[in-house]
């Protein structure tokens, strides 16, 4: 029984801080990191991973499950675990030394040794936890992921290795780079694993095959090929196997053919070439060149031609053109609708009748807390809710309620029906309004309005709407005043959380105009001061301080007395009132120039959010702060920006009536802490309408808003821009091949704002069906469109994801920290957790609405295909498209095109050559401008050549006069015959073939002759079928002849 050692409770601090002091910077910067403890698994004692910032168990293909070097230290000094470890990620080499010293005396095994004084100066070593290995780590690259000989490893992908900070003293603690570095550790992978692996990859570890770029040989020595080959990054290989080494081949005729396919490549398929490489290499000993050239086939082959011949079958050969890209898909077969268009409206009607009854039990209930009612959009589910609600122009039914209906824009109110009977809380303007321009003035600065409305004599319309009763309907900027709360229930049609974590922008020039109200010198007018020096400093200086370190700048510049002003600013309630009265006489001509003139209300916001932080700022430790500084929106130098969420106000006695939320992309852990309240969602899994298409374009693109939408300062095109057009108008030409949906203007399009006019313009899509993100939630503009095109992948800029994230996870006591963009770059995740969390739900829920406005859930026959990565929600894919074809600017595909080109260019030069002859395949090919292949084909397919027949009673040939047709002649050979026969050989090729084909001579002739005479002929010579090739060279010759 193998006992484990004891697990500290709590890690030393000093092990804490010799790993900060030792382990390469390089490695601490990196999001690589895990906590390991000892623990028997199947008998054996083993050291799994685990993640950092949650302790569950790691995996070393999953970076979510990594964290950083901080995370991972802090994780481990709480106690638990045995150590922390480092993911190799292709980024750094991990050597491993076991059982190579000695505990007690340090002395290393020389074997070991020999290792380390051969790398001391490229590589950092330690000790490893048992103190009986070693640990290393390199800058520098592996042909493999991991590979073990005896008790030496080395590892560069997919697996962890532990770090204790025990340095080796003479070893360098930052990690050198460079040429020398690599050449030093290609010295010990050549000496100790010199496996041939992957080969004609040039380069690259098994598992990720890099394509090389074609190396021309033709006008290269034997020579010099040699010296190419062994001077590339993976040249050890075929070093070893020139030298005759096939160590790590099961047999020496594996390690053979290892050789030539290498020299596939550096030769660009020379058959030639590499058998003259190959009789230079140290395998061509006496006994091999006897095998070699010996035949060991029953057509004749030799050895050697036939390890060469499946070399070339085996690899690419790289003198041919890139091959054709066809579109590759992934076809999701759903269940077929059981129900008619009919029977699916009726299942809607009774979703929605489902839905209304559980709202009306919701507002009956005491229990105040906030229901969401996830469905998809199309259902209807906002004219559900809003036909509960007691309407203001008609009689009140019994059953209905006194709703505050809030929407995010003004034309909600208008797509759906039953909203009409409310009221329409408006703005104030000149309609309802003669003081409006006041108004406007006093809410721009942040005073209360009511001083001045309470002050018309003859009432004010704008202020009687909020006096009426019954259901009315609010826009965003209500939900701070008490109106919605003085209702029985309060319904949130659609939510983006951007809308709701608001920002406020505090200025120089603001900071300036509010001085005018306090005294100079007094406790106020310093804190102004002061925010204003250090907005200027900070600009000068190009910072940007964040939360602690914006609050110790900020003390620093109150010489430590923050605290002590913040108490007595908030002493006085005139700091504390966030929307102030002020006196103002409406009847006085000069009030609106007076009011302009005032001094913007900002204390009582400054207070406000420094007071709510200042808790956390005490505690010495960073937090997710509200609170940054960064440039200004308008004009020079930095601002202050707070972010103020948005909250449901009580009434005035400190309740609120039951909240509803309609949204079907809610998420139960962004809501709750939206909202800081408890929550129950409502899912109501609803099946798309019959005959609905998703075709998802998935190929690996993001799509991007800045690929899309950036300008080129030359004014060149934007390639990014004109590919997905191209793509775009591909996917319509396979939906809509007739255009009759074109024509119609039933093709809507949604993408970014700074793009989406120009697809439109390109695509033919008019502009009323254009959208762009961001701006179409709850939208029914589209909603009659046959087809909906959604191009781009929507995501917050990383600094407004940051922001949002932090001030969402306000409450949580560790930092959520900024992403490093290099390591984003790689991964394509967010360092920590909740930012990706929250960045994923930011772009699937947008991508879900866009999704739904054609309604694709309530009407049968509509069509989505979305360019985009992300997830879209109630509308399952029918088909995922992996890969797209090359494609034209028409959206073409370009290789088709080019064939049509040729094609055309064929008819007309084989109608002009054909005047006064038959044209032979290379002058064809010449005028023509295309490939001798090409034109080959093309006269087999539209000219094919006559068929020999042998009368078996007089033995003379004749010609059939119809053409031979693939599968009716009467062998093989026959059907595949050349254009033109010999006819299409000059005279002196001709001649040769009869001599020494039809003259029976030719069966000594060497197989890359007869493979060269079969070529010639354009006979495709096809692995298996080289007899009957054969056999159809040697029944022609011998006819001719």
């Amino acid at each position: 029984m193998v006992a484990l050692p004891n697990t500290p409770q709590t890690a030393p601090p000093e092990t804490a801080q010799r790993l900060r002091q030792n382990v390469p910077s390089f490695m601490q910067t990196r999001r690589q990191w895990v906590v390991w403890k000892y623990q028997m698994v199947k008998g054996k004692r083993k050291k799994p991973p685990f993640t950092p910032h949650n302790g569950r168990s790691a995996s070393t293909n999953d970076p979510s499950t990594w964290g950083t070097f901080d995370q991972a230290l802090a994780r481990y000094a709480r106690g638990g675990y045995d150590g922390i470890g480092y993911v190799c990620n292709g980024d750094i080499v991990a050597l491993d030394f076991d059982h190579c010293r000695n505990p007690e005396t340090g002395e290393i095994e020389p074997w070991a040794q020999e290792i380390i004084d051969h790398l001391r100066q490229f590589a950092y070593f330690e000790h490893s936890p048992s103190e009986t290995g070693l640990r290393g780590a390199m800058l520098a690259d592996l042909p493999f992921n991991y590979r073990k000989e005896g008790p030496f490893e080395l590892s560069h992908r997919s697996c962890y290795v532990t770090f204790t900070g025990n340095h080796l003293e003479g070893t360098p603690i930052d990690l050198p780079s460079g040429p020398d570095v690599q050449n030093a550790l290609d010295e010990i992978v050549t000496e100790h694993f010199s496996k041939d692996l992957n080969v004609n990859t040039g380069g690259g570890d098994e598992h990720i095959i890099r394509e090389p770029q074609p190396i021309s040989s033709h006008t290269r020595t034997i020579d010099q090929i040699i010296e190419k080959a062994t001077s590339a990054k993976n040249g050890y290989r075929f070093s070893k196997l020139m030298a005759g080494n096939a160590q790590g081949y099961k047999s020496r005729s594996e390690a053979h053919l290892a050789l030539c396919s290498m020299s596939v490549y550096w030769t660009n398929s020379d058959e030639y070439q590499i058998d003259s490489i190959f009789r230079q290499s140290g395998f061509f000993d006496e006994e091999t060149a006897k095998r070699w050239d010996e035949r060991h086939s029953g057509d004749g082959l030799t050895y050697g031609q036939m390890t060469i011949e499946k070399a070339l079958l085996t690899s690419r050969d790289y003198s041919l053109p890139k091959p054709h890209r066809q579109t590759r898909s992934i076809p999701h077969i759903p269940t077929p609708p059981k129900s008619s268009l009919e029977e699916h409206l009726r299942k809607l009607s009774g979703i929605g009748q489902n839905m209304s009854t559980h709202l009306r039990g919701h507002l009956k209930s005491p229990e105040h807390q906030i229901l969401i009612e996830q469905v998809s959009p199309g259902v209807g589910k906002s004219r559900v809710a809003a036909s509960i609600g007691a309407p203001t122009t008609q009689a009140t039914s019994e059953g209905q309620f006194d709703l505050a209906y809030i929407v995010q824009r003004h034309d909600m109110r208008d797509s759906v029906e039953d909203l009409q009977y409310y009221r329409h809380i408006q703005p104030c303007t000149d309609k309802n309004c003669s003081d409006h321009g006041i108004h406007y003035h006093l809410g721009r600065k942040g005073y209360n309005t009511m001083s001045l409305h309470s002050q018309h004599l003859a009432g004010c319309d704008y202020i009687d709407q909020f006096k009426e009763k019954g259901s009315a309907v609010y826009q965003m900027p209500h939900i701070k005043s008490t109106y919605p709360s003085q209702h029985q229930g309060i319904i949130i049609d659609e939510c983006d959380p951007a809308a709701w974590l608001t920002e406020r922008e505090v200025t120089v020039e603001k900071l300036h105009a509010m001085l005018v109200q306090y005294e100079p010198g007094s406790t106020a007018d310093k804190f102004a001061r002061i925010l204003q020096g250090l907005l200027t400093d900070t600009a000068q200086n190009g910072t940007f301080p964040y939360g602690k370190a914006l609050f110790d700048a900020f003390n620093q510049g109150t010489d430590n007395h923050l605290e002590a002003w913040l108490g007595r600013l908030a002493q006085n309630t005139h700091n504390c009132t966030p929307h102030p009265f002020v006196e103002v006489d409406p009847y006085d001509p000069e009030e609106e120039s007076r009011v302009q003139h005032l001094a913007p209300v900002l204390m009582p916001h400054l207070l406000r959010a420094f007071i709510s932080e200042l808790p956390r700022w005490q505690r010495g430790q960073e937090w997710n702060s509200c609170m940054r500084i960064g440039p200004a929106t308008h004009g020079p130098g930095h601002a202050l920006y707070i972010t103020e969420p948005l909250q449901l106000t009580p009434s005035k006695d400190g309740t609120l009536p039951p909240v509803v939320l309609l949204d079907a992309t809610a998420d139960q852990e962004i809501h709750s802490r939206l909202f800081r309240q408890s929550l129950t969602i409502n899912r109501v899994e609803v099946d798309p309408a019959p005959g609905y298409q998703h075709i998802a374009i998935r190929t690996g693109k993001r799509y991007g808003k800045t690929s899309l939408t950036t300008k080129r300062k030359d004014n060149s095109p934007n390639r990014d821009l004109n590919r997905a057009i191209a793509e775009a108008r591909y996917m319509l030409q396979k939906v809509d091949p007739t255009g009759e949906q074109i024509r119609a203007e039933s093709v809507g399009i949604i993408s970014f704002m700074g793009c989406v006019d120009a697809m439109g313009d390109a695509l033919g899509i008019p502009e009323h069906r254009r959208r762009h993100y961001w701006g179409i939630r709850g939208s029914n503009h589209l909603e009659d469109c046959a087809i909906l095109l959604l191009v781009g992948t929507p995501t917050l800029r990383p600094d407004e994801l940051l922001r949002q994230a932090r001030a969402l996870y306000r409450d949580d006591p560790e930092l959520i920290k900024e992403t490093n963009p290099e390591e984003y770059k790689q991964t394509k995740q967010h360092t920590d957790p909740r930012l990706q969390h929250y960045a994923q739900y930011m772009t699937n829920s947008e991508l879900t609405q866009a999704a739904h406005r054609n309604r694709p859930v309530r009407h049968a026959n509509r069509t989505v295909v979305s360019f985009c990565l992300g997830e879209i929600d109630f509308l399952p894919a029918t088909e995922t498209i992996t890969e797209l074809p090359y494609l034209t600017p028409e959206g073409e595909d370009s290789y088709e095109a080019r064939r049509k080109d040729e094609e055309q260019r064929l008819e007309k030069a084989y109608a002009d050559l054909s005047k006064d002859k038959q044209p032979t395949q290379q002058e064809l090919a010449r005028t023509a401008k295309v490939r001798k292949q090409t034109a080959g084909e093309w006269i087999r397919e539209h000219h094919p050549p006559p068929v020999f027949t042998q009368n078996q009673s007089s033995g003379d040939t004749t010609v059939d006069s119809q053409s031979s047709t693939p599968g009716t002649s009467e062998s093989e050979a026959t059907e595949n015959a050349p254009p033109g026969g010999l006819d299409a050989l000059p005279d002196e090729a001709r001649r040769l073939y009869v001599e020494l084909v039809g003259s029976g001579r030719g069966d000594n002739l060497p197989y890359k002759l007869h493979r060269g005479l079969l070529q010639s002929l354009s006979y495709p010579v096809e692995h298996g079928k080289y007899k009957s090739a054969l056999a159809w060279l040697k029944g022609i010759c011998k006819e001719t002849a």
